[in-house]
């Protein structure tokens, strides 16, 4: 876990937490996203996270960056308020304590077994638990210090890989109806969609638990760079580019097929690997 010093005036982490003046000693505060992921750039925005007992009023936060060309939405457990100071968008998401910590509790008591279906996360609670995993830290009460580091995110990896291992077969379900029919187009376009499915479950059994598909390259590329296997970014890009044509689609369809079931088998194989490891533990 990573807490950074806030002391520095000319810092944008110093201005995050002024805008925080309200805040007590049991909130937390993190900074996370694509930037602190490896993933994002200079235009990126910068998501701050705000865990508290008592949730901000809406008008408050309009008035408090008034000027700022200020959005605030109340979005299921969330209230979001968007602004930009300095050319920097700053995206705050508030959540209670209550809300986190049943989250963090339906992580930590997930369990799976080969032949049982999981529990299931919502693609919100996916995101914020993988943003989680990249956080840096700006406050952090003592309970939570020592909470935090001891969460199972390899769990949240075998999830995500069992849950594209399910979208997998429903793809493959459309893809033989659409085939057998004479739909190629359908069938094509479903290939594809099966090849991000394939590459998804395998990348976040290996560890790759983002569940945003905008950032399925940079996935396939940092799991190059890491284990020396380009493999799977080669293939990606190949059938990825290969365009529709009337007189090949059908081979294009059947190769694509045979390589996500062969990649399909090494995700199972894995899976079933880390529920023994994590069986033990």
């Amino acid at each position: 876990m990573k807490l950074t010093q806030v002391d520095d005036p000319t810092s944008k982490y110093t201005y995050v937490m002024d805008q925080l003046p309200w805040i007590d000693s049991r909130t937390l505060v993190y900074l996370a996203g694509s930037v602190f992921e490896g993933f994002g750039n200079a235009s990126s925005d910068i998501d701050v996270f705000v865990i508290t007992d008592t949730m901000p009023e809406i008008d408050s936060l309009l008035s408090q960056t008034e000027g700022l060309d200020p959005i605030v939405l109340s979005v299921n457990q969330f209230i979001v308020h968007n602004f930009v100071h300095d050319d920097v968008r700053f995206d705050f998401t508030y959540l209670t304590n209550e809300f986190f910590d049943s989250l963090l509790a339906k992580l930590e008591n997930f369990e799976v077994r080969s032949e049982e279906y999981p529990i299931s996360f919502n693609a919100d609670e996916l995101d914020l638990l993988h943003r989680l995993k990249y956080a840096t830290f700006l406050t952090c009460p003592q309970e939570m210090g020592e909470r935090l580091p001891m969460l199972p995110f390899r769990s949240l990896d075998l999830y995500i890989a069992l849950f594209e291992s399910t979208n997998y077969t429903n793809i493959v379900e459309d893809i033989q109806g659409a085939y057998q029919s004479g739909d190629y187009g359908t069938a094509f376009f479903r290939t594809r969609h099966l090849l991000d499915a394939s590459m998804t479950a395998f990348l976040a059994v290996n560890g790759e638990s983002n569940p945003r598909l905008k950032w399925l390259f940079r996935k396939l590329k940092r799991y190059a760079d890491r284990t020396g296997d380009f493999d799977l970014l080669n293939n990606y890009l190949i059938y990825q580019s290969e365009a529709f044509d009337d007189n090949t689609v059908r081979d294009l369809i059947r190769r694509c097929l045979r390589y996500c079931q062969t990649l399909n088998d090494r995700t199972q194989h894995l899976i079933h690997e880390t529920i023994k490891e994590l069986e033990k533990k």
